[in-house]
């Protein structure tokens, strides 16, 4: 009989410590290094150049480290290499993203896509918002987001939630993250006549031995360790327009910090 009632008190002490979503699943986060929310921006009527090179808006880690771009010198051309940067939200800050998550509910579904502002807003991106768990990723992916005035209580709750990570950036201490991968970009491309800056070929490979080539006419590679730490003292001093040569051709490159829970190139995963 005491064990009976010792194994029903263990059992409700681990459903109470356990939050139940809307979706009706536990919410479960995943270890404190692992990257718990992911913030995208996609598509857009901009150059693919831009489309290629750009990264997530945010990276928020389990033990509530925000990454996300820092700003750049309103400079023409400005630098090539854009800097990544670190925050820590407060637990209080935590506590609020966790809510919003299970009020939006994002546990309980795989994927959800919200076009209602197709029809009325034309050539806007597409935020995408990751939310990574046991169970594994759930997106929630809203066109136009705050654009138009939502239908869809889920909608506001994103905003909101989008909102808070934005708030945190800016009110944070934040310091330089560290680049250990690096996600490198190529194609073939002159010089800007108005500004020329032509120098030699950076990478341990030729631009034929670059790859794969993606969709976008790109090739793409990735660089880790000691490699990726040469490239961004290269590419720091770097700016917008410089191409690089190689074997009597120019090409032009780019490149950004590859972030916790990025793939790496679109064709080889």
């Amino acid at each position: 009989m005491k064990r009976t009632i010792a194994v029903t008190l263990a059992l409700v002490a681990l459903i109470s410590a356990c939050a139940l979503p809307t979706g009706g699943r536990p919410t479960t986060t995943p270890p404190p290094g692992a990257p718990m929310l992911t913030v995208t921006s996609e598509g857009g009527f901009v150059p693919v150049e831009y489309l290629v090179g750009r990264g997530p808006r945010y990276v928020l880690l389990a033990d509530g480290r925000l990454i996300f771009e820092g700003p750049v010198p309103t400079i023409y051309p400005g630098p090539m290499l854009a800097p990544s940067l670190v925050v820590r939200i407060d637990d209080a800050t935590m506590g609020r993203i966790r809510r919003l998550v299970d009020e939006i509910g994002f546990p309980g579904f795989s994927e959800l896509r919200n076009d209602d502002a197709a029809d009325r807003v034309a050539d806007a991106t597409t935020e995408v918002v990751t939310y990574r768990d046991a169970t594994g990723p759930h997106v929630f992916a809203v066109y136009a987001l705050g654009l138009v005035e939502p239908n869809d209580r889920r909608v506001e709750l994103l905003t909101e939630l989008l909102e808070v990570l934005d708030e945190a950036a800016a009110a944070g201490d934040a310091e330089p993250f560290p680049v250990d991968r690096l996600l490198v970009h190529v194609a073939e491309g002159a010089a800007d006549p108005e500004f020329p800056d032509v120098r030699p070929w950076p990478l341990p490979q030729r631009p034929a031995e670059v790859g794969p080539v993606e969709p976008s006419g790109w090739a793409c590679t990735v660089y880790e360790g000691p490699t990726a730490a040469e490239l961004v003292d290269v590419f720091s001093a770097a700016t917008q327009v410089t191409v690089w040569e190689e074997a009597g051709s120019t090409y032009r490159i780019l490149a950004r910090a590859l972030l916790p829970g990025e793939a790496g190139c679109t064709l080889s995963g």
